[in-house]
């Protein structure tokens, strides 16, 4: 049978006669398949297949009419090629290839994100997240308040494929909404998640702003022991520590060790140490931010005369790190009370140093002792570490002796002591000779910082001594070569009196922080606590105020915005490209393990500059 010349596929092919004919469309459906397994998808070219339908060869006119070609090189050789019948015809120019489509990203790629929250049982202002990842990536979750992007926290996670995530810090009672992203990619976003939070508890109150900060990531977060003291006893209800944040917003609070005189401070590491006399005896506790306790000293007994478990008053971390310096009762003779100051690792619970009022101080000739008509002679109230010139020294304030005492800690000896009937001359600010009243009285939180002397001067007794009971901030520039006591700086308030409780801290940026803890059963004139600012001239630069008298706290501890929780609005840095800051395991100093041989922690000593007191390292 002769060889039909099938044409390019766009023209018709004529139909083989036979008794049985293709139908039409089946006819252009061959017609394609040969044009595809031959290449030959141009209208001049013309297949040539054999008696079997094996195609053979692409043949394309020649300027004699004879077709030319090369043998398929997947088929197999064929007979001689066939002439074409088509007349000379222009030779087609080449075909563009046509362009190859970029594949769709694959997962692996663009790894899909998928975020699921939960509540956090163990702290309600808390939030934590779970994203499961294909590959490891890093992620950013960025959670924003509904109806005010103001209040936006962002946390970012190092690059690993399931990441749990934990958010504090949220504002009670408030909606937020959710996502996360992959870190530099940031259109890359996952679901929304959105969460209402639990409002506070019925009996914990926020504050009023009463002098609200120019810049609240200046003012950071500030600490506090809290509880609202009952109207006729000295007990309390309530009792909480608390995380105000610059607006007065409670933050964070933890429902034990609150009332009466319980030191709290940040311990760096999202850990806060508290401890002292509320309701009950608080042994020095670490806690952290999921409320969860992590160290607790034990009630032991140093010497028989010492009434164990009752600390009081004073907690905080020492310098070096590592160990903390606390304060427990005695009772000599048991007629009158003393103290032991105690030093306490961290690591172990083992007491490491300590010194005691009436064995390293009455037995040494340092203090006189108590009888029955002087029981508690000292009423000890604050104690700090710190380090000058390579050796560690011990400062210790007594309130009814209205002094501050320095005591060497390898020696244990008392070096001097600063107050009323002290070692020191007091003098003003113009150099000149100051009354006897303008020492402090009943004072608490005495601290060195450098030079100075910080001290809340409560000013009871003052009117034994030709002054007025009145309380305010005081700062003392000390010379101890020329034993002279400088005033460089006091703050006070009209009608401000308060004869128990408060503090005064020196903050980084040169400012100081006052702590007024009013207590409703001490004075007769109306008041409520209050947390204030002041800078080097005395002026008001933040100032919260609550609204109820029985509401009281002891002393305040002010927390860098970037050591805790991870909110924009207070560390603009966590919006920094490189992610560092909002990173999840930022925190502040760690409680470092105790030192081997007793010595500072490298960078931590007291630092000072000019005109300011050295910054707090506690």
């Amino acid at each position: 049978m002769q060889q039909v010349p099938i044409r390019a596929p766009r023209h018709r092919a004529r139909r083989p006669r036979a008794d049985r004919q293709l139908p039409v469309g089946l006819a252009l459906l061959a017609v394609a398949l040969l044009a595809i397994r031959c290449g030959g998808d141009d209208p001049g070219a013309q297949l040539a297949c054999s008696p079997g339908d094996t195609p053979c060869a692409t043949r394309t006119p020649g300027p004699d009419g004879q077709s030319t070609g090369t043998p398929c090189p997947t088929s197999p050789a064929c007979a001689s090629p066939t002439p074409s019948p088509s007349p000379a015809a222009t030779p087609t120019p080449p075909l563009t290839p046509t362009p190859t489509p970029t594949p769709t990203p694959t997962p692996t790629q663009f790894p899909d994100i998928q975020l699921l929250d939960a509540p956090n049982p163990d702290n309600p202002q808390s939030r934590a997240f779970d994203i499961a990842l294909e590959t490891a990536q890093a992620v950013i979750l960025e959670c924003v308040q509904d109806g005010d992007d103001q209040e936006r926290h962002r946390l970012s996670s190092p690059p690993q494929r399931d990441h749990h995530l934990v958010l504090y810090g949220l504002k009670a009672d408030t909606s937020y909404h959710c996502d996360a992203a992959i870190d530099g990619m940031p259109d890359r976003r996952s679901n929304d998640v959105t969460f209402h939070t639990d409002p506070l508890p019925p009996d914990l109150y926020s504050p009023v702003v009463s002098v609200p900060p120019s810049d609240p990531a200046a003012v950071g977060y500030t600490l506090i022991n809290y509880a609202l003291m009952d109207d006729d006893s000295w007990s309390y209800s309530g009792d909480r520590l608390v995380i105000l944040d610059p607006l007065g917003d409670v933050r964070w609070y933890y429902d034990e060790g609150g009332g009466g005189d319980v030191e709290v401070t940040y311990a760096g590491n999202n850990l806060i140490l508290f401890g002292g006399m509320a309701n009950t005896y608080n042994n020095p506790t670490l806690v952290d931010l999921d409320r969860t306790e992590v160290f607790h000293a034990a009630s032991s007994q140093l010497v028989d005369y010492e009434i164990a478990g009752t600390f009081h008053h004073d907690t905080g971390m020492s310098q070096a790190g590592g160990t903390i310096f606390a304060m427990t009762k005695t009772k000599i003779d048991n007629i009158w009370r003393g103290f032991i100051i105690r030093e306490i690792d961290v690591a172990t619970g083992d007491v490491v140093w300590w010194w005691d009022a009436y064995a390293d101080g009455v037995l040494a000739g340092w203090l006189e002792p108590g009888s029955e008509q002087d029981l508690d002679p000292y009423h000890a109230n604050s104690v700090q570490d710190r380090w000058e010139n390579g050796r560690c020294y011990i400062y210790l304030g007594m309130r009814n002796l209205n002094q501050m005492v320095k005591i060497d800690y390898e020696t244990k000896d008392v070096l001097w002591r600063l107050g009323y009937k002290g070692d020191f001359v007091l003098l003003e600010a113009d150099g000149s000779l100051a009354e006897p009243e303008r020492w402090f009285f009943h004072q608490h939180d005495a601290k060195r910082e450098g030079q100075y002397v910080l001290v809340y001067d409560n000013g009871k007794t003052r009117n034994e001594v030709g002054g007025e009971e009145y309380s305010r901030a005081l700062v003392l520039e000390l010379d101890e070569e020329a034993a002279t006591a400088t005033i460089v700086l006091e703050y006070t308030e009209d009608g401000w009196f308060e004869p128990i409780w408060g503090g005064l801290d020196l903050l980084d940026n040169g400012h100081f922080l006052i702590a007024i803890g009013h207590c409703p059963l001490c004075v007769s004139t109306p008041r409520t606590s209050a947390l204030i600012e002041i800078d080097p001239a005395g002026n008001v630069v933040w100032r919260l105020d609550y609204q109820r008298e029985n509401e009281v706290f002891y002393r305040a501890d002010r927390v860098d915005g970037c050591a805790l929780f991870h909110n924009v609005a207070f560390c603009p840095a966590l919006d920094d490209p490189s992610g560092e800051e909002a990173s999840s395991n930022h925190g502040g100093d760690e409680v470092r393990a105790a030192p081997g041989p007793r010595g500072p922690a490298g960078g931590v000593s007291p630092s000072s500059r000019p005109g300011y007191p050295g910054r707090r390292d506690r």
